[in-house]
């Protein structure tokens, strides 16, 4: 009797176990790397109803099916629930532009630790700073400080025989929110409680685009008149 009751609780044990399994939730990857706009289907099965969320859908957004549609470049993760399990899956946005290195520069960072990244600045005008060797495609990095000597603003001159490349690096990178007075606006969120910085695109001459990374609150301002400041010390 007793090696019956033993038997009959193996069985009923991997029984159990059996259907805890199904239940899990089984991925086929656990990652995937895209450009900006494409879109990954995400494989995972389960004998319970799976629901899809992104930690962040600046990077990534997925349907309720599990397709993922790249947004912005960065990081993220897509979390997996079903009633019994959880998996989580990354996905890396990757850019195709590389067109320059973005400044390493913090609003409200101060003056001697720009110096420290970058070196001594080629020119030192009264609240600002400028490096005319930034990089080969971007030769010119300007940086607005206040009276502290801390940054509010700073800007890249891009070269404009690189126009249609520059659209690509900040539209892979940045959400676009308008366009006003020759002025291209983006910011780096998808709506305005969710975005700290916007970046304004103009044309300084023939020779340069401004792009300038100004400070952005909850209300949707943008400092248009840090954006003038940088666009005069370009010249």
């Amino acid at each position: 009797m007793r090696k019956l009751s033993f038997v009959l609780m193996a069985m009923l044990a991997i029984s159990f176990t059996g259907c805890k399994k199904e239940k899990l939730i089984t991925l086929s990857t656990t990652s995937t790397t895209l450009h900006h706009g494409e879109t990954y289907q995400i494989s995972a099965q389960c004998d319970n109803p799976i629901t899809y969320s992104s930690a962040n859908e600046y990077h990534a957004k997925v349907s309720g099916s599990g397709k993922i549609t790249a947004q912005y470049v960065g990081k993220t993760t897509i979390r997996l629930s079903s009633e019994d399990d959880n998996r989580v899956f990354t996905v890396t946005v990757s850019p195709q532009s590389n067109l320059y290195h973005e400044p390493n520069i913090r609003f409200g960072e101060a003056k001697s630790s720009v110096v420290s990244k970058y070196g001594t600045p080629n020119s030192t005008n009264n609240g600002s700073i400028g490096y005319n060797n930034y990089s080969i495609n971007a030769p010119i990095l300007l940086v607005l400080l206040d009276d502290n000597d801390c940054v509010t603003s700073y800007g890249v001159g891009v070269k404009s025989a690189y126009t249609t490349e520059l659209a690509d690096f900040l539209g892979e990178r940045y959400d676009v929110i308008g366009y006003d007075d020759d002025v291209f606006y983006y910011r780096n969120g998808l709506n305005a409680s969710t975005s700290t910085m916007a970046i304004a695109l103009t044309l300084q001459n023939v020779n340069y685009w401004l792009v300038a990374y100004l400070p952005y609150d909850s209300r949707g301002d943008v400092d248009k008149n840090a954006m003038y400041s940088l666009l005069k010390t370009l010249q």
